[in-house]
C-alpha cells in the first residue's frame, strides 16, 4: 500500500504510533486517493 507496511498501519490504528511521520500519512492518503486534509479530518 503505497510503501506503507501493514504493520505500520496497524500501529497507527491502535495508537502504538500516535504521531506517524508526515510522509507515511501522505502515502496513506495517496493510496486511498484522498487528500491529506481529508485523511486527517
Amino acid at each position: 500500500m503505497a510503501g506503507v507496511t501493514l504493520h505500520t498501519i496497524a500501529k497507527i490504528e491502535t495508537g502504538s504510533t500516535p504521531d506517524p511521520r508526515i510522509e507515511t500519512v501522505k502515502n496513506i492518503a495517496k493510496a486511498l486517493k484522498i487528500t491529506l486534509n481529508d485523511l486527517i479530518k
